[in-house]
């Protein structure tokens, strides 16, 4: 039952930092005026 519990715990935090970073990346995109540039710090980031 624990491990259940823990393994749907990751799952919902997995999912909550996913959309954390997609809303950086549109941030970062609408603040960075170049889309080169953009796209260099997703490269970056992945």
């Amino acid at each position: 039952m624990k491990n259940c519990l823990l393994r749907l715990l990751s799952w919902r935090l997995r999912i909550e930092l996913e959309k954390q970073i997609e809303k950086s990346v549109r941030s970062a995109r609408l603040i960075l005026p170049g889309s080169t540039r953009a796209t260099l710090l997703l490269r970056k980031v992945s």
